[in-house]
């Protein structure tokens, strides 16, 4: 399976999402993917570097190409669902450009690779993952690009994730919004996050409201 989703995955080409080159695979370990180089690596190591003052329209910039990246991936036919999207699973460049990784993995997330703070409450009940819960993600994400923090750091994750789960719960457990978001990129977040998948706003939908700021 893991060989078929990678003939079909590496065939994709779009600005925001990275090229895979091949896979390494061997018995008894993780596949590994082969991909273009990207110098920054990964946005949570470009996040956490405390020696990086990074200016708010170069985080625009990145969530925007996020955006546009699993925006391209939702609207192939079929719909390629990343399934693990986090700061861990974007890459940036020399420019400051942003391609989103490690997508459409089906077998990463039976196997269970996928970090749990930033899936949705459907997803951490057993339902199947989806565009909707790729729009959750992205909410974490934006909480995660403006903090400069992993979502609920400090926290015990097991009780964290029993709360997110919990949607009888008259106010919904999500990580404290971040000092300094912008009042737009606040709203885009808490619709992401909504505990109704059927109430999330779609990529196309995110990616115009972010490139309108």
């Amino acid at each position: 399976q893991f060989l078929q989703e990678m003939k079909v995955l590496s065939k994709l080409r779009h600005p925001c999402i990275t090229t895979i080159m091949g896979a390494v695979i061997e018995d008894g370990k993780e596949p590994r993917l082969v991909t273009e180089l990207m110098n920054f690596g990964s946005l949570n190591d470009f996040l956490h570097n405390d020696t990086l003052l990074i200016e708010p329209e170069i985080i625009l910039n990145i969530l925007i190409d996020v955006s546009r990246g699993v925006t391209f991936l939702h609207s192939s036919r079929p719909p390629i669902v990343h399934g693990d999207l986090r700061s861990h699973n974007v890459l940036v460049d020399h420019n400051f450009h942003a391609k989103v990784s490690d997508f459409g993995l089906s077998q990463k997330q039976k196997l269970g690779f996928c970090s749990p703070q930033w899936l949705s409450p459907e997803v951490l009940q057993g339902q199947k993952r989806s565009t909707a819960s790729d729009a959750y993600a992205f909410g974490i994400l934006l909480c995660e690009a403006y903090s400069r923090r992993e979502p609920y750091e400090g926290e015990d994750v097991t009780a964290i994730l029993q709360q997110v789960a919990d949607t009888s719960l008259p106010v919904p457990k999500r990580p404290p919004h971040p000092d300094g978001m912008p009042k737009e990129v606040k709203a885009i977040m808490e619709a992401c996050w909504d505990n109704s998948p059927a109430l999330r706003p779609p990529f196309s939908s995110i990616c115009s409201q972010l490139k309108a700021l």
